[in-house]
């Protein structure tokens, strides 16, 4: 085992409370009744540390190494996610770059299928089925930019929410801080273990760990950030995408991905209906012509 180190809280509680864990036969943590969900049992340490503690001393907590870069027992157990730190506040992009996102969607789609609803029930051109059925793939490909712009701008895709894999533990200099009512303003983001999986960062605005940053020669592995504008921390990030007023991340890329071709799908399916109505009018008109003797020598 690598060896611990003590913290000794300054909370205040009578020596029985420590003698009671050595009773039992092993070294454990005495808990402060007042702070919940803060006593974790410890083998490592030895009766005669406990019994040298000072009376005042009524809970510990240890914040030396753990038994692995991923063990996320120790340090920063004592602060309660409800005590953090409200989330930084969402800026005004945030809300109104979607609005566009919606508006720029919502009218290609109609600008694409109004005018086809014309050309598809024309009793006068050719092919009648083929041109309900363009009709009908544009109304999918529009189904289908919508719906992906609905789960890119409401789904916070990828986005690391506070829980208690992702918060703790707190590093020791801002949880000082936070007990000392100390701005964080000026700190920055706090390294994790070295060859953690799952501690890379902790970011010092959202209060989470962030995954490690991945291989900068892997074209598939993106990496966590902090947005600006959405303010929260993210995984997979590629970029932030002021069109949807969102982080494009390993999340939502598959729709943001989708939205622009359906795009190029409705712009096809339209250049489509256009030649039939165009072309296959023009051929009409000739051969009206043609019936009607208009073509005639005299």
């Amino acid at each position: 085992l690598k060896p611990l180190r003590l913290q000794v809280a300054s909370v205040t509680a009578p020596r029985a409370s420590v003698a009671a864990c050595a009773a039992q036969g092993m070294a454990r943590e005495a808990v402060d009744p007042r702070v919940p969900d803060q006593g974790r049992p410890c083998s490592c340490l030895c009766l005669e540390t406990l019994f040298r503690m000072p009376q005042t001393t009524g809970w510990l907590e240890l914040v030396g190494e753990a038994e692995g870069p991923d063990d996320d027992s120790g340090k920063g157990r004592r602060i309660p996610l409800a005590s953090l730190p409200p989330l930084p506040s969402r800026t005004g992009a945030y809300w109104s770059q979607p609005i566009t996102a919606f508006v720029i969607v919502g009218g290609i789609s109609s600008l694409l299928i109004y005018p086809s609803r014309g050309v598809a029930h024309d009793p006068t051109l050719p092919v009648p089925m083929l041109r309900v059925a363009l009709m009908w793939l544009l109304c999918l490909w529009a189904v289908v930019a919508m719906s992906c712009t609905i789960f890119i701008v409401m789904a916070g895709a990828s986005e690391i929410r506070r829980s208690e894999q992702t918060c703790y533990p707190i590093p020791e200099e801002v949880a000082r801080r936070l007990q000392q009512s100390e701005s964080l303003h000026g700190l920055e983001n706090i390294p994790g273990p070295v060859g953690s999986k799952t501690r890379g960062t902790f970011c010092v605005r959202c209060f989470v760990w962030r995954p490690p940053g991945k291989d900068r020669t892997s074209f598939e592995m993106r990496r966590s950030h902090h947005c600006s504008i959405c303010q929260r921390c993210v995984t997979g990030f590629d970029h932030h995408c002021d069109f949807f007023g969102r982080c494009i991340v390993d999340g939502n890329m598959v729709c943001f991905n989708l939205t622009i071709g359906m795009l190029w799908a409705g712009l096809l399916t339209s250049c489509v209906m256009f030649f039939i109505w165009a072309f296959c009018g023009a051929v009409d008109d000739v051969n009206k012509s043609f019936g009607s003797g208009h073509f005639e020598s005299k």
